[in-house]
C-alpha cells in the first residue's frame, strides 16, 4: 500500500529591505557563505520543534527525531534542489 502524503501549510517572511543589521546580507553570516553569497535561514516556532522531536532539548534532539522532522528534512532539501538546479 502506498504511503500517505501529507501537506502543510506553512508562512513564509522573507527578510531583506531592513535595516542593514537585520536585513540578511551580512557577509560574515553563514547563511551568506555560499557560491551565491546568498541562503536561507529557517525560523521555528517551539510547537514546530516539538512536534518534530520526542525530546525538543538542544541534548536530545538528535535522539529522538520523529517522522515529520524527516519530512521537513526531505521538503527542504528539495526546495534547495529545485532552487539551485
Amino acid at each position: 500500500m502506498p504511503a500517505r502524503r501529507r501537506t502543510a501549510r506553512v508562512n513564509i517572511t522573507l527578510a531583506g529591505g531592513g535595516a542593514a543589521d537585520i536585513d540578511g546580507t551580512d557577509p560574515r553570516n553563514i547563511c551568506n557563505r555560499t557560491v551565491s553569497r546568498a541562503g536561507g535561514q529557517l525560523e521555528l516556532t517551539t510547537a514546530l520543534r516539538s512536534a518534530m522531536f520526542g525530546t525538543n532539548t538542544r541534548a536530545e534532539r538528535k535522539n529522538t527525531t520523529l517522522p515529520l522532522f524527516w519530512d521537513f528534512v526531505r521538503a527542504t532539501r528539495t526546495a534547495i534542489a529545485r532552487r539551485a538546479g
